[in-house]
């Protein structure tokens, strides 16, 4: 499949509210990547990470998700939500890798031209990526909810730890100390949005 750009790339496309559009999806990626480390590194429990491990974006998700499987484990319904969470996690940072990997402009594919993104990989292959300025302003409201909702994930970790950890002691609402209950801890993973039925995590 032959894809080319039907113009030449120039500053006159790069408009102000593109530019905009695109620096929220990077600034609000950069929030979400930040909360899942921390997340990360929260149900590691302390475990020495060094700069030579080899933690790539997909090697982090995979990771945590093994980790909370093993904590979730008494509990079906919280494992599936987490990887449903997991797996909208991962579609939208290709998306979000689509656009600050891509060179925007008219693509014409097979006689169709449309606006997108030109992307050539390390492998030579040339994609072609429909992408208007709608969509990428879109997906940054998008992340912005995936921030708010990737706090929340990591405040229920923490609760989801604090129950699974024998001794431990928390401090009662009302004062004095107490031992979490799990079926009773707070706050648990948010459920903003629903695993559909078809998903097969």
């Amino acid at each position: 499949m032959a894809i080319t750009l039907s113009h030449s790339w120039s500053r006159d496309a790069i408009t102000p509210d593109l530019v905009t559009a695109v620096g929220i999806v990077t600034l609000e990626w950069a929030r979400v990547e930040t909360t899942l480390m921390r997340m990360l590194l929260t149900l590691m429990s302390g475990r020495r990470v060094t700069e030579r491990d080899p933690f790539s974006f997909d090697n982090r998700m995979r990771l945590m998700g093994e980790l909370a499987d093993a904590l979730f484990e008494r509990d079906e319904e919280e494992r599936r939500l987490f990887r449903w969470f997991v797996a909208r996690v991962k579609n939208l940072n290709g998306l979000r890798d689509s656009i600050t990997h891509g060179i925007p402009g008219m693509l014409t594919v097979n006689g169709r031209t449309f606006p997108g993104l030109f992307l050539l990989k390390p492998s030579g292959k040339v994609m072609g990526i429909p992408m208007t300025q709608k969509a990428v302003e879109i997906l940054g409201t998008r992340l912005v909810r995936l921030g708010d909702e990737t706090g929340a994930v990591h405040s229920a970790i923490i609760a989801a730890l604090n129950a699974s950890t024998p001794g431990l002691q928390v401090m009662r609402p009302g004062g004095g100390w107490m031992k979490p209950d799990w079926e009773s801890r707070s706050p648990k993973l948010p459920r903003w949005v629903s695993v559909p039925s078809t998903f097969q995590g």
